[in-house]
């Protein structure tokens, strides 16, 4: 709810905890790797490209240690995203 209203703190606060919850719980698949796909939407927003990067990264890991093709699939589309983000804002921040 936080993220579709950009309350981007609070969104990014709520998948902290539920990354805690999913750890206490040992679940370190599915639940972690579509949390870290939430936390890489919601840093790509911030305007963290970089952050997000390493987000989505983890997340492919995960789905493919799962060898869950669907999930990787999704998350490398997401991954994409996040690299042309963050390949776009090395250009915007390079000395003209």
């Amino acid at each position: 709810v936080h993220l579709s209203i950009w309350e981007l703190k609070e969104a990014e606060q709520v998948v902290g905890e539920a990354l805690k919850y999913y750890a206490d719980a040992g679940d370190k698949t599915h639940g972690v790797a579509c949390a870290l796909q939430t936390l890489a939407h919601i840093l790509a927003c911030r305007g963290s490209p970089d952050e997000a990067l390493v987000a989505s990264q983890k997340s492919v890991g995960i789905f493919r240690e799962a060898r869950d093709k669907y999930g990787e699939a999704l998350a490398k589309a997401s991954l994409f995203y996040q690299d042309l983000s963050s390949r776009f804002k090395i250009i915007e921040e390079r000395p003209k």
